[in-house]
């Protein structure tokens, strides 16, 4: 294992209260000034690699090439110096010649970020990420997505930038670099740069106890409680004074009609009675009256109705008995 003493690590303190937490930055830059590089010269610019190895090691964070290797080389565009306008990576820059490569955080990072770019290829790809927290249970898996930037200095080739925080502890990485479908050889040789994590620091004292602060807004009303069980009957209070009659209220409604009551005993008999008026009965009306009636007042005498009778004889039930005639005087309204 390769071991950088000073490789250009940007240390950010940030202060969380009742915690520290070192956010770090690493650039591999200024990597030739500790270890043996190999210096190559391309006509404009002097360039530098370090020796291949699995794995490089640099305290709090180690990187791994599985089934491969990886170096650290001073720039990843040795058209300098007029260099591709890369935005995700800058100088120094570690190279993986192979496909996957598997980071560490023995004390575990609160979050997790890198630049990359491919070679060889501006055709769109992808690289996928995993991450696993410091006991090795998984914490989820992301695609990295990679592209040609473009500035008024060119194009570059394909390049991304993967940033994650807030899932907990991670205590690994493992990138798989899936490349250019259409460009092969893309899939090794990639690099990464500028990789962010952070180391959380000794728990300090608790501090003073801060002023209280200002009184908050009222909150609006909560919801309606539930209701409550009915409380005990109260005693009965005195008698009130008697209050002043009301207005008369109106009629009730026509009750209904009762039953006829019994009939009581006939009264004495009264005084004979004035001879009332005669009946008015209309002109025209027919009047039957049987034979040997007296005539009534203001009919005219039309003639008479015969007709045979034959009485029901005792226990006969058919009308069997001996004919008799009846006569029918009619008469007619004047």
């Amino acid at each position: 294992m390769f071991a950088l003493g000073r490789i250009g690590l940007v240390t950010l303190f940030l202060t969380l209260v009742s915690q520290s937490a070192f956010a770090q930055v690493l650039t591999f830059d200024d990597a030739q000034s500790n270890q043996a590089m190999t210096n190559v010269f391309n006509g404009l610019h002097t360039l530098y690699f370090t020796n291949d190895a699995a794995e490089w090691s640099f305290g709090d964070l180690s990187l791994t090439a599985l089934s491969s290797t990886l170096q650290i080389r001073s720039t990843f565009d040795e058209r300098s110096p007029n260099p591709y306008p890369y935005r995700f990576i800058v100088g120094n820059v570690a190279q993986v010649h192979g496909p996957r490569l598997r980071l560490d955080f023995p004390n575990g990072t609160d979050r997790f970020g890198f630049g990359a770019a491919l070679n060889g290829t501006a055709g769109r790809a992808q690289m996928i990420v995993d991450l696993s927290d410091t006991s090795g249970v998984f914490l989820g898996r992301y695609t990295v997505p990679l592209q040609r930037s473009s500035n008024t200095n060119g194009n570059t080739d394909s390049e991304g930038a993967f940033f994650v925080s807030g899932i907990g502890q991670i205590g690994s990485a493992t990138i798989t670099n899936l490349g250019d479908p259409v460009v092969p050889a893309s899939v090794d040789n990639w690099v990464i740069d500028n990789i962010q994590y952070a180391l959380r620091g000794q728990i300090g004292p608790v501090g003073p106890q801060g002023p209280q602060g200002d009184a908050g807004l009222t909150g609006a009303a909560g919801p309606q409680g539930p209701k409550g069980e009915t409380g005990l009957s109260g005693a009965v209070g005195p008698q009130g004074p008697k209050g002043d009659i009301g207005l008369t209220g109106a009629p009730g409604p026509q009750g209904s009609r009762g039953e006829t009551g019994l009939s009581g005993p006939a009264g004495p008999q009264g005084p004979k009675g004035d001879k009332g008026d005669p009946a008015a009965l209309p002109a025209g009306m027919v009047f039957y009256l049987l034979h040997g009636s007296p005539a009534p007042e203001g009919f005219t005498f039309l003639g008479q109705l015969r007709s045979q009778v034959h009485p029901e004889s005792i226990g006969d039930g058919g009308g069997n008995g001996p004919a008799s005639t009846l006569v029918v005087d009619v008469y007619l309204k004047r």
